[in-house]
């Protein structure tokens, strides 16, 4: 008898034992899966995050491109008058040399020249020969502009 009672005594002990370490895994899996919960809260959360960030990029990156599309336009507007102002100062100084060129009396040098010589010539014959030449020389300036 006494051997037949260690034999349930030990199968009691090792079902327990067995219940024990089943209760323990189970708490374990118990707390695995409360962590399981709130890691997937987190990441519920951070996936909402993410999506947020990525509509907001979105809309950001669109304004980016208009923005860029804006400053190549100003850069070719900036080009464009730069050229309109250089074109206005050149006008400005050619129109000041003119009134100069007017003003300091340059204007008044003869268009065209016509210069007559008379030559007399008397001889002791008494006779006399009257010689008389014309030269037409023509200037490069302008009397009027």
């Amino acid at each position: 008898a006494v051997q037949q009672k260690k034999p349930k005594k030990d199968a009691t002990s090792a079902a327990d034992g067995a219940t024990a370490s089943l209760r323990r895994a189970r708490e374990v899996l118990q707390r695995e899966v409360g962590r399981s919960a709130v890691t997937e809260a987190a990441l519920r959360s951070s996936n909402e995050s993410l999506a947020m960030a990525n509509d907001e990029f979105s809309a950001h990156a669109n304004l980016w491109r208009r923005g860029g599309a804006l400053l190549a336009q100003l850069q070719r507007s900036r080009y464009f008058e730069t050229g309109l102002v250089l074109a206005g100062v050149i006008i400005f100084a050619l129109t000041c040399i003119r009134v100069l060129y007017r003003r300091l009396g340059l204007r008044n040098i003869p268009t065209a020249t016509t210069t007559t010589f008379t030559t007399t010539t008397t001889f002791a014959t008494a006779t006399t020969t009257t010689t008389t030449t014309t030269f037409t020389t023509t200037s490069p300036y302008r009397d009027e502009l």
